[in-house]
């Protein structure tokens, strides 16, 4: 979330101060919604698709909404915060040695993101 943050307070375009300046509090989502039925790995693989569509349609609509520029940071933004996230902490190792910062699962996950924001 702090990461949405300060790329949107970096930023000095309209839309991103527009984001910043509304406080309104979107409800979360039901996960059975993003999750749906069947075994942890259907799961999973449903809040994905779930995901990557959601994230698809939020570019759709700023690029349609916004000005171009606006779009593009809104969109590169998105894209920080997924790459940010996954490069929160490593994985594997043992007692902190060792280890990948970006799994190779993350880094396809990532131009997934890529690829439905059309960066």
């Amino acid at each position: 979330m702090m990461a949405m943050v300060d790329a949107m307070k970096s930023s000095q375009l309209e839309l991103m101060g527009a984001l910043i300046g509304d406080k309104s509090r979107p409800a979360a989502p039901d996960p059975k919604s993003l999750l749906g039925e069947g075994s942890r790995e259907e799961q999973m693989a449903n809040f994905k698709v779930t995901l990557m569509t959601r994230i698809r349609e939020a570019g759709d609509l700023v690029s349609r909404k916004a000005t171009p520029e606006e779009a593009q940071a809104y969109k590169q933004m998105l894209m920080a915060v997924a790459e940010r996230t996954a490069n929160a902490a490593k994985e594997g190792g043992f007692l902190f040695f060792g280890g990948e910062r970006v799994s190779a699962g993350e880094q396809a996950f990532l131009t997934e993101v890529k690829g439905a924001l059309h960066l």
